[in-house]
């Protein structure tokens, strides 16, 4: 039964596979059913996120109702995006999608199994619009259009009138422009960033789950700098692993709430919610009682369950440990599990003490576990140091560090985000802001877009677009924001004198430039190093900002636009630059400390800024990756 779904107006999405049976001649039954039971399930997912109802499915697709006309066609939109990124991935096994969408009165009725159907003109139109469309194509009719009325998001194109089989007139239909290619109204922000690049990344992570179905499991851990795309491979790596029937289960550690085996809970949770009774029974085994100390809710599933034994602290600990991972060993024999647990920088020593113990036990279970943290937020937290010398040492984790992307996947990523190619000054421009980040490269272009800097009224580029009018995007703005509240305030004057001098300068510099004594600064430039705010250079006790947009920060907070960096930012005495004009208006850009100048001697100074050097800080420095620390293991490059 399909309950809830009223009676009435609503607007149907049909879908369909074209050439499926040259699919099945070409790759064989199995392989087109895998393909086509794949594609089925990914328009499952975007029809559960756009609120939609899944009535029935129709040979090689789908009929679908939604109570709102916007959403059916944002999903239309979103099943088109995901079938060509899919299509993209695996090209051998691309699969052609044609919609078709109607809006109506529809008649619903009980089938002899019990599901309810729907019948009626508005049905059988829908699906007649489907079969006109072709491969990649969104077709509506001019009534769905009408219940949109004016909408800047969504661009229609008129296809004009078509004869429907088993319809007297003439159906007017229009065709959906999902593809925004030569859209003369300019680029539209897409509900979700398309995911470029990273293949050797994937392709680790893929192997490993293959393994892990195969029932070698393992535990794998993605580190990079906030925003470089960490959650949204995982994310990738799960939508594969659903293909492949793997029951993905998630959970996160949280920076305020230092909860005893937070993501466990929740993974624990989810999957008392996705397994049936008699499986879930099955997996919990004799262990329910125990489990149910971390999850107090399961006692309401199995009230029956014994209580737990009244152990000494260690022994608990030890035997609740068993029992949890006994679950999933049970969990994993009846469907593949795959464990995704975010920004273990934050977690608690319980966490990562189970997770130890479930890395040890991993290789033999059905289960592949993924761990990201952020390695800029390593420095100081001592459970997950700890708990990464003893992953590594007992080569128990593999380790996959993310640089920024590359240049290549960064213009892929802006085509898909402005739909057409960008200009090569507004690419460089982005490329230089961002310097790879994903993240930043969105709400950089999200910033420009909506302050109508991108395009003008025609939706031509906009030529005039420099590095000197931009402002720091406030998503932005955030995630740096904290990373600066987290200096002491001695390092935060410096780095924002720093700012002022430029994207890169020299220690004399801004020594000079702080009144702070040689001790002080060298104490400071190590501290926003380990915060990886900077990175040192190869010669000349150079230092550059580990992103340009870290430096606008700083100098939005100082007061003042960012100035355009320029060929004097690090001169030598800083005469004829943005800190030498500085100087002479207002005096001394910073307060200065007690204790003069004079903590060291030149030689000093520079033996300890060589020994800094040669273990710098990991960052991504103009789109490639800077000198990596030392860090308690070998990353792996992907």
């Amino acid at each position: 039964m399909h309950e809830g779904l009223p009676e009435g107006t609503l607007t149907l999405l049909f879908t369909d596979v074209e050439g499926s049976t040259d699919l099945t001649t070409r790759l064989g039954d199995e392989a087109a059913q895998r393909i086509l039971r794949s594609h089925r399930q990914l328009v499952q997912r975007q029809v559960e996120q756009f609120g939609g109802q899944q009535i029935k499915g129709t040979g090689d697709g789908s009929m679908v109702a939604f109570t709102s006309a916007r959403r059916a066609v944002e999903c239309a939109i979103a099943i088109q995006r995901a079938v060509r990124t899919r299509n993209e991935d695996y090209p051998h096994e691309a699969i052609p999608v044609r919609i078709g969408i109607n809006s109506g009165e529809v008649i619903r009725e009980e089938g002899p199994d019990g599901r309810g159907d729907l019948f009626g003109a508005t049905v059988t139109a829908a699906a007649r619009i489907a079969a006109k469309a072709s491969g990649d194509e969104i077709l509506v009719a001019e009534t769905v259009k009408g219940l949109l009325g004016a909408v800047k998001d969504l661009q229609f194109a008129d296809r004009g009138r078509f004869r429907l089989k088993g319809f007297a007139d003439r159906w007017h239909l229009y065709q959906v422009l999902w593809e925004r290619e030569g859209d003369v109204s300019g680029p539209v922000l897409l509900r979700r960033t398309p995911f470029v690049g990273r293949q050797s990344e994937r392709e680790q992570l893929r192997r490993c789950l293959e393994q892990a179905v195969r029932g070698q499991g393992s535990l794998v851990l993605l580190s990079g700098e906030p925003g470089v795309g960490k959650s949204r491979l995982a994310e990738q790596v799960a939508v594969e692993a659903r293909d492949q029937e793997v029951l993905v289960l998630s959970g996160h550690c949280y920076e305020m709430e230092m909860l005893p085996y937070a993501p466990f809970v929740e993974i624990l949770d989810t999957a008392t919610r996705s397994m049936d009774r008699a499986a879930l029974q099955v997996a919990l085994g004799e262990g329910a009682g125990e489990v149910a100390r971390m999850l107090p809710s399961l006692r309401k599933l199995f009230p029956d369950a014994p209580a737990p034994l009244d152990l000494p602290p260690e022994q608990e600990r030890h035997y609740l440990f068993s029992n949890v991972l006994e679950f999933l060993e049970r969990g994993g024999r009846e469907r593949p599990l795959l464990l995704v647990i975010e920004d273990l920088h934050w977690a608690d020593d319980s966490t990562l003490l189970l997770l130890q113990h479930l890395a040890q036990r991993a290789n033999g279970m059905r289960v592949l576990v993924i761990g990201t943290y952020r390695d800029i937020e390593l420095e100081g937290h001592y459970p997950l140091q700890r708990a990464l010398e003893v992953l590594v040492s007992q080569r128990l984790a593999e380790q996959i560090s993310l640089d920024c992307l590359a240049p290549a996947a960064v213009e892929a990523m802006l085509r898909a985000l402005a739909g057409r190619p960008l200009p090569q000054q507004l690419f460089q421009l982005i490329m230089s802001e961002t310097e790879g980040n994903p993240f930043f490269i969105e709400e950089v272009f999200k910033y420009l877009l909506e302050e109508k800097k991108l395009v003008d009224d025609s939706g031509q580029w906009r030529a005039e677009v420099i590095a000197s009018e931009l402002d720091v995007p406030e998503g932005v703005r955030l995630v740096i924001g904290r990373r600066l509240q987290r200096l002491s305030e001695d390092c935060h004057r410096l780095l924002t004198g720093a700012a002022v001098i430029g994207y890169n300068f020299t220690f004399d510099l801004l020594t000079s430039v702080s009144e702070m004594d040689t001790n002080t600064v060298l104490d400071c430039m190590d501290e926003a190093e380990r915060a990886h705010l900077i990175v040192s250079g190869e010669v000349d006790s150079r230092f550059i900002f580990s992103h340009e947009l870290i430096r606008q920060t700083l100098l939005r907070r100082f007061g003042g636009p960012a100035p355009a960096p320029s060929s004097t930012d690090s001169g030598g005495d800083g005469k004829g630059s943005v800190v030498g004009a500085a100087r002479d208006r207002d005096g001394p850009l910073l307060p200065p400390l007690a204790g003069g100048r004079f903590g060291r001697s030149p030689e000093a100074v520079s033996l300890s800024l060589a020994g800094r050097r040669s273990g710098s800080v990991g960052g991504c420095v103009r789109g490639r990756p800077a000198p990596v620390r030392g860090r308690p293991f070998a990353a792996t490059e992907g």
